[in-house]
C-alpha cells in the first residue's frame, strides 16, 4: 500500500517559504533594511519572515515580489514542493481585506472564494469580480492546482491585515 506523504505544518511551510525569499533577496542583492524599505514595513517582520517565525499575508507577499523584481512563483518554488500544501490566501479562520477592487479568472481546476459570508465555487471558464474591502479568502477546492488569472487594482493604502 503506498504511503501517502504528509503536509507540513504552517510553521514548516512559513520557513520553506522565509529560505525561499531570502535566497531570492541575497541572489539579488539586497539587504533586509532595503527590502523592508522598498515596501514600507520593518526590518524586524522581513526578518522574521525569512526565519520561518510569521507568514506574509498575499498581499505583503505579493509586494516583496515586487521589491525584488520577480514573480511570485519564483519565491513560491520550494514552497511548492511535494507535501507542501498550497492554493489558499490566508489560513483557515482567516480573511484578506485591503482597499481596491479583485479580478479573477480559472484556467483550470477549482477554486473556492469566500466574500464574506458566501462561498462560490470557480471551475474552468468561470470568473469573479469583488470589491477587495470585503473579507475574502481563496482556496484550492479540488485535487489538482487550480491555475487561474487574477488582477487586484488597488486604491489607496497597502495591503490590510489578516481579520480573525
Amino acid at each position: 500500500m503506498p504511503q501517502e506523504a504528509s503536509l507540513p505544518d504552517d510553521e514548516t511551510r512559513a520557513e520553506i517559504l522565509g529560505r525561499s525569499l531570502r535566497a531570492v533577496r541575497e541572489r539579488r542583492g539586497l539587504g533586509v533594511r532595503e527590502r523592508a524599505r522598498r515596501i514600507d514595513v520593518s526590518a524586524s517582520l522581513i526578518s522574521r519572515i525569512e526565519r520561518g517565525t510569521v507568514m506574509p499575508s498575499v498581499g505583503t507577499l505579493f509586494a516583496l515580489s515586487e521589491a525584488l523584481e520577480v514573480p511570485v512563483a519564483e519565491i513560491l518554488g520550494d514552497a511548492h514542493a511535494p507535501g507542501a500544501q498550497a492554493g489558499a490566501s490566508s489560513p483557515d479562520g482567516s480573511f484578506l481585506r485591503h482597499s481596491g477592487r479583485e479580478y479573477g479568472y480559472v484556467i483550470s481546476g477549482r477554486l473556492g472564494v469566500t466574500l464574506a459570508f458566501e462561498t462560490y465555487y470557480l471551475e474552468a471558464g468561470d470568473s469573479i469580480a469583488f470589491d477587495s474591502s470585503t473579507p475574502h479568502r481563496l482556496f484550492n477546492d479540488g485535487d489538482v492546482d487550480v491555475v487561474s488569472i487574477w488582477v487586484a487594482i488597488p486604491w489607496g493604502g497597502g495591503p490590510g491585515p489578516l481579520i480573525p
